[in-house]
């Protein structure tokens, strides 16, 4: 079984061109950090008291990625923004998108090559051999939006949450499907629509939304 991490990353490797792509980009960057934070706080590491982390208990989980994210919330002097995080601390986010790349390469899901280009660049390349379990991937996606929300397991929901937030719908779901989900998806984009019992996916999507209207404003910025 993939963890939420695993899936995302997964989800976010353009099958035909081998490659994350920049429709991607903002599930990578800001989405990845948002499921850490739902990970952790389903597992009673953390909370989010006043739009900051509070970390409630810093044992080990047994899962690397969240060990690495839990053990740097702890040895921080003072409780991180949500916002903070989401948006910033590039260096965390780097390693955990590659964490999450090793284990899929690992558990045999996708082979990792580097092309260099020129001299001092290089190109990136995921090959995916488990097509099965992209396959999984996309159903779970799917399925999130059209089975009975009841129905959804938690992981499921938090994965199609930030994807929906991140506005990587497109290649899990038909224009038609998109259009008839239309007030569905607003709901989930303000955390509203799936049935879990406190306000930590509602704090992590308004985080993740802001981070990305934060980018966007920032480009629009540097091009005029």
């Amino acid at each position: 079984m993939l963890s939420l991490l695993e899936k995302m990353m997964l989800a976010a490797i353009d099958e035909r061109k081998n490659k994350i792509t920049w429709r991607s980009h903002n599930l990578v960057r800001f989405g990845l950090k948002g499921a850490v934070v739902l990970k952790l706080a389903e597992l009673n590491k953390i909370r989010i008291e006043n739009k900051k982390i509070v970390v409630i208990d810093e044992s080990y989980t047994g899962d690397d990625i969240l060990d690495f994210v839990l053990k740097h919330f702890s040895d921080t002097k003072r409780p991180l923004r949500l916002s903070s995080w989401i948006y910033g601390y590039s260096a965390n986010n780097k390693e955990i998108k590659n964490r999450a790349l090793n284990r899929l390469e690992d558990k045999g899901i996708i082979t990792q090559e580097e092309t260099r280009v020129l001299v001092f660049f290089t190109i990136s390349s995921y090959i995916i051999s488990g097509s099965d379990k992209k396959a999984e991937v996309s159903k779970c996606i799917h399925d999130a939006f059209f089975k009975s929300k009841d129905q959804v397991a938690k992981d499921d929901a938090f994965l199609a949450s930030l994807i929906t937030i991140c506005g990587f719908t497109k290649p899990f779901l038909s224009g038609q499907e998109i259009k008839e989900s239309k007030e569905k998806i607003k709901l989930i984009k303000k955390g509203e629509y799936y049935p879990i019992e406190n306000n930590t996916l509602k704090e992590v999507i308004k985080a993740v939304g802001s981070a990305i209207a934060s980018q966007t404003a920032a480009v629009a910025s540097a091009g005029t």
